[in-house]
């Protein structure tokens, strides 16, 4: 098991095996034999407990599956390189001042950025200015100050230089400012003016890396979204279509291809449901054109360092999952599953990769696992919470089984 304090807290519960035992059934489709559930629940429920479980599997028959097994001896370079950076004492100096709200000195970003700091400065400077916060009411720069803590002494920057640091240290500074940050006469930036943006704060070096990097999709479909909005206009397919097809006859640079790429994937794709019509189409693109343009872009270059990059940075929101909703959660357990997935796709030879794919992918079956089996350990109320557990390992399939 992980070595992470979800599931050692969960195996503190004397009844951890059984709720163990009863998840594997889930994963084989079974119905679960009484005397499991009596010693979980007692005798009284036991009847229907079995019954609820043999209805939810016959309505969600599965005709074939493979269940996934753990891989026990999977890496933990991320986590304990996390770990480590908590003790570097130049680390916690820059990390100190951004949980403060405060940009950090030049001097102490020199150590770990070098000819890239004045950049950093420059951005964090942006963050503070608009305070810019997480979801868990963090400063926005310290999830990205820990991204290239991590990928700074996993030794990204083997090259002697500080350019994958550096693109670690910004890798959200687009989807970030792009939408806040003023021109020269107090205006924000729009699409029309994104090539004015990129090339007056972000440095040449990494600009092309850090574009890759960037969710344009999430960004593109926010700015339809509102535009339906304020124009009381239904958020449907269609309309969709119609002002994704209305901004491809703007000059947009090379949000174009983006756009176009949602085009596509919009008008073919016919499982796209209207009622969560918002969030299909934001998952269709996370996978099949975002994270996969990284992947390939990646590929491409023979240099895998900005996947791992974006794997760094899942694990990292991954590592604060506790702070979000329960769909939130779900959500960055299965966003971990996708990397990895991807990752496995395609085939490297490159150790360290390969490394962080078979962790990032057992962090994320062990979470999901987690996420079941607290259901499953409620001791009150245990009709409800089983079905419960049953509709999270639902949705979590594509994590237990292969």
């Amino acid at each position: 098991m992980r070595p992470y304090f979800d599931i050692r807290l969960l195996m503190a519960n004397p009844k951890f095996p059984y709720a163990m035992e009863l998840l594997d059934t889930f994963k084989r489709r079974q119905v679960p034999d009484k005397n499991l559930l009596q010693r979980l629940y007692g005798s009284p429920k036991a009847d229907i407990l079995q019954k609820q479980v043999e209805l939810f599997f016959q309505k969600y028959y599965k005709t074939s599956f493979t269940i996934r097994e753990h891989d026990i001896d999977a890496p933990v370079d991320i986590y304990n390189t996390r770990t480590n950076l908590e003790k570097d004492l130049d680390y916690q100096k820059i990390h100190n001042y951004i949980i403060e709200g405060k940009v950090p000195e030049l001097s102490d970003l020199e150590k770990f950025y070098g000819n890239f700091s004045e950049t950093i400065h420059n951005f964090y400077s942006q963050y503070v200015n608009n305070n810019l916060k997480r979801r868990c009411e963090l400063p926005a720069p310290s999830h990205l100050n820990r991204v290239a803590g991590v990928a700074i002494k996993l030794n990204f920057n083997s090259d002697g230089g500080y350019k994958y640091g550096a693109i670690a240290a910004l890798h959200d500074v687009i989807e970030d400012l792009f939408p806040v940050i003023r021109d020269d006469e107090g205006n924000h930036y729009d699409f029309a003016h994104y090539k004015d943006f990129v090339e007056k704060y972000i440095p040449e070096e990494i600009r092309e890396e850090l574009k890759i990097l960037s969710n344009h999709y999430d960004m593109i479909l926010a700015y339809v979204v509102k535009y339906l909005r304020d124009n009381d206009k239904s958020i449907t397919k269609n309309n969709i279509l119609d002002i994704l097809k209305w901004m491809t006859g703007k000059e947009q640079w090379e949000l174009n291809k983006y756009i176009r790429k949602m085009i596509l994937l919009i008008e073919k794709d016919e499982s796209i449901n209207d009622k969560q019509i918002i969030e299909d189409i934001k998952w269709k693109c996370y996978y099949e054109l975002y994270l996969n343009g990284i992947a390939n872009a990646s590929k491409s270059m023979n240099n895998y360092r900005l996947f791992e990059i974006k794997g760094i940075d899942l694990l990292d929101n991954f590592h604060g999952k506790d702070v979000l909703s329960l769909d939130g959660r779900i959500r960055s357990i299965k966003k971990n599953v996708m990397w990895a997935k991807l990752g496995y796709s395609l085939s490297s030879t490159w150790m360290p990769l390969n490394n962080h794919i078979r962790e990032c992918m057992e962090d994320a079956f062990v979470a999901a696992e987690c996420v079941v089996l607290k259901d499953l350990l409620q001791e009150q109320s245990s009709i409800d919470f089983v079905m419960a557990g049953l509709l999270k390992f639902k949705k979590l399939e594509d994590v237990f089984y292969i």
